[in-house]
């Protein structure tokens, strides 16, 4: 049996250490900040640096940045999701800020609420990051929240998110994204285009809203009347991989095969949708893309090696984090200013695979 539990020694601290090797704690703080300043032998460094690792000393990072002013760290903000494109996204963001000099605070949050947002943003403030990336869209209620970042003197940029005031936004070029894919599909042959997209809460349409903006901008050229957008809810109640991504997809493509006149492409939100679309066509024995073309966006792994592989377009994640972090970095050194509403954004790629018929239909167009 286990004994009663020990109490814990307290924290070893720099005077410990100068009282085990006999110096003083001015002379372990120089040895222990790696100071050249003052000439040390190579023995006193040794036994500095052997009391303290045999002590288990760790520097007080609290002490550290009151005294320089500076923290190290940056705070990136983002919500939970089981999505590729977020979870790659928040991965190269921690690597470029590392890159950077920088040590990552992360903030996760379950979902983003008035109670969530405000202790997320109370720690980070509280812990003094240099800066803040966001990679989340934020609702109305955030503004005090930001509002209080920003009056702390701290940048922030957006990744990927909703815009803020006074911040800067990095993002995919989402229109002409849109216009690539509807644009390749009507040069396929397709007419009848359906763009099946969720039915999003105001704060967080805004992604969505490009994409459509640009869909109907390139349909309307081309004068395709029977081309739409449906709108399909989301279940607050979904509580799996399955219904929060997949689901959703499957819903929506059922109801537009129980059509009578159904349609020739659909454009799905992403491609865990499109993953939906897929099923929903093999339990009607819908071949795709022989009857039905479906593309999807972001590029995933699981729409690559999908049974029809996805038709989609691919984001620049990496460098998109990339810019990111750059762009914040130059402005905690104060090469660019704190406030700012500028846009930057970087292109998609369209990614041609079997679920639009590219192969088949220029196949058929070679015959006849």
């Amino acid at each position: 049996m286990r004994g009663p539990p020990q109490e814990c020694s307290p924290l070893p601290t720099q005077q410990a250490i100068a009282e085990m090797v006999g110096l003083s704690q001015v002379t372990v703080s120089d040895i222990l900040k790696g100071s050249v300043k003052k000439k040390y032998s190579k023995a006193t460094r040794r036994r500095v640096i052997e009391a303290a690792a045999s002590l288990n000393y760790r520097p007080n990072r609290a002490a550290q940045t009151i005294r320089k002013g500076k923290s190290g760290l940056i705070g990136f903000i983002h919500t939970s999701t089981f999505m590729q494109v977020a979870v790659e996204r928040a991965s190269y963001a921690s690597q470029a800020i590392q890159k950077n000099g920088y040590q990552l605070m992360n903030s996760e949050m379950v979902c983003c609420d008035e109670v969530n947002l405000g202790k997320v943003c109370d720690t980070l403030l509280d812990a003094r990051v240099e800066g803040i990336i966001f990679a989340a869209n934020l609702p109305q209620y955030a503004q005090p929240y930001l509002e209080r970042i920003q009056a702390a003197g701290i940048p922030i940029v957006t990744l990927s998110g909703n815009r803020i005031y006074g911040a800067p936004k990095i993002g995919l070029d989402l229109k002409e994204s849109s216009r690539r894919l509807t644009r390749h599909l009507i040069g396929l042959g397709y007419r009848r285009l359906t763009m099946v997209m969720p039915e999003s809460r105001p704060e967080s349409i805004h992604g969505f809203s490009e994409r459509i903006q640009a869909f109907e901008e390139v349909v309307a050229e081309a004068d395709l009347s029977e081309a739409e957008v449906v709108y399909q809810p989301i279940s607050s109640k979904a509580d799996s991989l399955k219904d929060s991504l997949f689901e959703p997809g499957r819903v929506a493509t059922l109801q537009l095969l129980s059509r009578s006149k159904r349609p020739e492409a659909i454009l799905c939100s992403n491609d865990y949708w499109a993953m939906g679309a897929l099923r929903a066509c093999a339990e009607k024995k819908v071949c795709v893309p022989q009857e039905i073309a479906i593309t999807g966006f972001d590029d995933t792994d699981v729409g690559e090696y999908a049974p029809v592989s996805l038709t989609t377009i691919a984001q620049p994640t990496e460098k998109l984090a990339q810019k990111a972090v750059a762009l914040l970095t130059s402005i905690i050194r104060g090469e660019k200013p704190r406030i700012s509403d500028e846009v930057f954004t970087l292109p998609g790629r369209l990614v041609v695979r079997e679920s639009c018929g590219a192969a088949l239909r220029t196949n058929m167009m070679n015959f006849n």
